[in-house]
């Protein structure tokens, strides 16, 4: 019966080591929100170029894997803040194309 108690005490251990914590999720999500911030400091053109940069990086053949998935995820969340910043431009033509002329 120990036995038993014990085997399903050291799965409940296993799942829940598997079972990825909230407050890691936070720090995750602040982490990437940083990244997004220190974008959203930048002009679309620099921003544009940095992507640019890490195109040209994940090209090289020495490159490792996870070095490449951490530039893949640098890229993309460098170019969700260049679709942002062209929503917020797209959005002001939208309102100045909808004042009524004097």
């Amino acid at each position: 019966m120990e036995a038993l108690q014990e085997q399903e005490a050291m799965e409940n251990a296993q799942e829940q080591k598997t079972m990825e914590d909230p407050r890691e999720q936070e720090v995750k999500n602040s982490d990437r929100s940083r990244e997004t911030a220190g974008y959203q400091d930048k002009s679309l053109e620099e921003v544009l170029g940095e992507v640019e940069a890490i195109i040209q990086r994940m090209q090289r053949r020495d490159i490792s894997l996870e070095e490449s998935f951490a530039l893949y995820q640098e890229g993309m969340e460098g170019l969700k803040v260049c679709n942002e910043k062209i929503d917020a431009v797209e959005k002001k033509l939208i309102l100045l194309n909808e004042e009524p002329e004097e």
